[in-house]
């Protein structure tokens, strides 16, 4: 072969530099010939080269590849949720003040005790007040007697109708007088106006409070519930039953719920909305008005989602996102670039919307320091 190519070139050289005659057709044609002729060699040459050094590589135990371990993609239900701070709040939380201004004469309840609707609390001095009921009862009781007197002459046509009508004036007005003073005798009275627990007792007995003083504060624990603010992004994604996990700081605890209430308004001033989990069928939670807790609420969910550890998936400088897959999960594999669209991403996993199957092997320790189309060898634990 070598003898037909040496000569072959040197015509043409000659040809070129020297003859000025035309060239010869066949001569060419044959030239080109044998050209394809070795370069459809060299390719074969090559696939078996390729060949010779993957059997090689398999054979041979002292090459040096990169260590690597593996994941099979999985497909399995994914949740995504995101956080917003809560608050507890007591469904009836209460501050009573005073209704009048006086000195406290009792203060019938302590701290912690459960009291009911209706029931005194703390009273203030209201003796002037009781003594001049009681000169007032004794007129009215008088006035009664006078008024009742009165209407009988006149329905006898006796007497005249002055003296009837100042007595019934003169007891109508001690009968006003009598319901003003038992009022302003009540309003000498804090009274719960539900049930719940006394939490705080602020003035102590003997000391003067003024009208609309803070006194008391009752606090009703039977139907707590948590309060969170949620930006307006969510509007549509999230809506009463939508599940939670409400993680409490405080108490080391996370519990389950769904939200009982989305509100409907937007404050314009933060651009949220306050959505509301009642806490009442959480027996044995001890949660306390305005306690602290972090809300998780689930804003998507698929049952079969092809899902990878978010540390896996990679970025090229434009942003595109890739991960290597191995041929197989043991021993000696080549691995493949492939690009993927990652979607949501929580607690360490991202879903993988295109470019990975179930149980395809994908790269995990090692994925940085290989290169596309290269042999690796899988490992359980890469040192």
């Amino acid at each position: 072969m070598k003898k037909f190519i040496i000569p072959s070139i040197a015509a043409l050289f000659l040809a070129a530099c020297g003859s000025t005659a035309p060239r010869d057709t066949s001569e060419l044609a044959e030239l080109q010939k044998e050209k394809d002729s070795l370069v459809s060699l060299s390719q074969e040459i090559t696939a078996q080269i390729a060949e010779l050094d993957e059997s090689i590589s398999k054979l041979d135990t002292a090459a040096k590849r990169a260590l690597v371990s593996v994941v099979a993609a999985e497909q399995r239900s994914f949740e995504h949720y995101f956080s917003v701070h809560g608050i507890v709040q007591a469904n009836k939380n209460v501050t009573l003040f005073s209704e009048s201004a006086g000195t406290i004469t009792g203060v019938l309840v302590k701290e912690g005790q459960r009291v009911r609707t209706g029931q005194v609390l703390v009273e203030l001095d209201a003796d002037v007040m009781k003594s001049q009921l009681k000169e007032i009862e004794t007129s009215l009781e008088l006035a009664t007697e006078l008024y009742e007197r009165q209407k009988r002459l006149w329905d006898q046509k006796i007497g005249s109708e002055v003296d009837y009508l100042n007595a019934k004036n003169r007891k109508e007005g001690l009968e006003q007088s009598k319901a003003t003073l038992e009022r302003q005798i009540k309003m000498a009275q804090v009274v719960a106006p539900s049930s719940g627990v006394v939490d705080e007792i602020f003035p102590r007995q003997g000391e003067y409070v003024g009208s609309s003083s803070p006194v008391v504060r009752l606090v009703n624990l039977d139907q707590p519930y948590l309060e969170s603010e949620v930006t307006e992004a969510y509007v549509g994604r999230i809506g009463a039953k939508t599940l939670v996990r409400i993680a409490f700081p405080a108490l080391d605890t996370v519990v389950e719920a769904t939200i009982s209430r989305a509100g409907d308004y937007i404050n314009p001033n933060n651009r949220t909305f306050k959505v509301e989990i009642n806490l009442d069928q959480m027996k044995g939670l001890n949660v306390k008005p305005n306690m602290l807790a972090v809300v998780h609420i689930r804003d998507y969910s698929s049952e079969e989602a092809v899902t990878l550890p978010s540390r896996m998936v990679q970025q090229t400088a434009d942003g595109s996102s890739y991960v290597y897959v191995a041929s197989q999960g043991t021993d000696i594999a080549r691995v493949e670039m492939r690009a993927v669209q990652p979607g949501r991403s929580y607690d360490g996993y991202t879903e993988i919307l295109k470019g990975i199957q179930p149980n395809e092997f994908v790269v995990d320790q090692g994925a940085r320091s290989i290169r596309p189309d290269q042999q690796v060898r899988v490992v359980a634990n890469p040192s």
